[in-house]
C-alpha cells in the first residue's frame, strides 16, 4: 500500500510544482535523463542478477515472457489502424503505442502482485518485466520511437541505438555477470538508486501532467482507444489466448492476466518524451491510466477466477 500511495503522493507533487512554477521547466527532462542513465540501470543490474533461471521451468518461464512482446505488437497494429482511420498523425501513434503497448509491470505490478499472490506471485512478475516488458521497451520501444520520430531507420542506427540505450547495457552485463556474486555493499548502492525510480520517474509525470478540461477533451479519443485496448481489450484477449493451455487456478496464469491488465509503462512516456512524441499525451496516458488500474485490476482479479 505504501508503495501506491507513494505513486500518487510524487504525481500529486510534480502536479503542485508545475501549478507553482517551483522547478525550472526543463526539470522533466532532467529527471527523465537521471531515471535512464541512474536509476533504470541500477535496477536491472540489482534485480537481473539475482533472477536463477535454472530453478525455473520452461512453462513458468516462456509464457511469461512472451506475454508484453504479443501486448507490444498487438498495441502497434491495434492503434496503427485505428490512427490511420482516426487521422492521427505519426506522433501521436507513437507516443501511444509506446504508452499502451508496453506495461507498467513494475513499479504498479510488483506492488499489486504482492498485495495478491505474494512472493510466488512475485517470481513470474519479475519474469515478466525484467525479460519482458523491459527488454521490449529497450529494442522494439527504441525502433518504434525512432521510426515515429520521424528519424533515419536503419540496422546501424537501430543497433547503435540499442546498445547505447543505459538499461539495455546493463541488462547485458547483468547477464554477463550472473556467475559473479556481488559484493553486498554494490548490491546495497544498487537497491538505494534502484530506489529512487519510482519518486523520480512519478515526479517527472507529475510535471508533465496536463489534466485541464481542455486537453481532456483533445486528447479524448486517443485516451479511449489507447487506455481501452491496455485496460480492457488486451488482459480479455490474454485471458482467452492463455485459457486455451492453462488452468485459471495456476497462479502463473493469473499473473500473467494481471500484468497484462496492468497500467501504461512510466518509462515509455518518458522516452516518449526523449523522442519528442506528444509528451502531453504520454503523460495523461500514463497518469490516468495508473489511476483507474488500480481498480480495474483488482476487480479482475475478483471476478475472472
Amino acid at each position: 500500500m505504501a508503495k501506491l500511495l507513494l505513486i500518487f503522493f510524487c504525481i500529486a507533487l510534480g502536479m503542485a510544482f508545475r501549478r507553482f512554477k517551483i522547478m525550472p521547466e526543463n526539470a522533466a527532462a532532467t529527471l527523465n535523463r537521471f531515471v535512464i542513465w541512474v536509476s533504470l540501470p541500477a535496477l536491472v543490474l540489482y534485480y537481473i542478477h539475482r533472477i536463477d533461471l535454472s530453478t525455473t521451468d520452461a512453462h513458468s518461464l516462456f509464457a511469461p515472457v512472451l506475454m508484453p512482446w504479443m501486448l507490444f505488437f498487438g498495441a502497434w497494429g491495434f492503434l496503427a489502424l485505428i490512427g490511420k482511420w482516426r487521422g492521427w498523425d505519426r506522433r501521436t501513434i507513437g507516443a501511444l503505442v509506446l504508452t499502451c503497448g508496453l506495461g507498467n509491470t513494475a513499479f504498479v505490478g510488483f506492488a499489486m502482485i504482492d498485495a495478491l499472490y505474494g512472493a510466488e506471485g512475485l517470481q513470474t512478475a519479475v519474469l515478466i518485466d525484467q525479460l519482458g516488458s523491459f527488454l521490449a521497451l529497450s529494442t522494439l520501444g527504441i525502433m518504434v520511437a525512432i521510426f515515429y520520430a520521424g528519424q533515419t531507420l536503419s540496422w546501424g542506427v537501430i543497433v547503435r541505438k540499442v546498445l547505447t540505450f543505459p538499461p539495455f547495457a546493463a541488462l547485458f552485463l547483468a547477464f554477463a555477470l550472473m556467475p559473479v556474486e556481488f559484493p553486498q555493499e554494490l548490491n546495497d548502492i544498487l537497491l538505494i538508486l534502484s530506489g529512487t525510480l519510482v519518486p523520480l520517474t512519478m515526479l517527472s509525470v507529475g510535471l508533465q501532467l496536463n489534466v485541464s478540461l481542455a486537453a481532456l477533451q483533445r486528447h479524448k479519443s486517443h485516451l479511449f482507444f489507447g487506455l481501452g485496448y491496455k485496460l480492457a481489450l488486451a488482459p480479455a484477449v490474454f485471458y482467452l489466448l492463455y485459457g486455451l493451455f492453462m488452468s485459471p487456478d495456476d497462479v502463473v496464469f493469473r499473473v500473467i492476466v494481471l500484468e497484462a491488465a496492468m497500467a501504461p509503462m512510466v518509462t515509455a512516456g518518458i522516452l516518449a518524451a526523449e523522442y519528442d512524441l506528444r509528451g502531453e499525451l504520454a503523460a495523461l496516458i500514463v497518469g490516468i491510466g495508473i489511476t483507474l488500474s488500480l481498480a480495474t485490476v483488482p476487480l479482475m482479479n475478483l471476478f475472472l477466477w
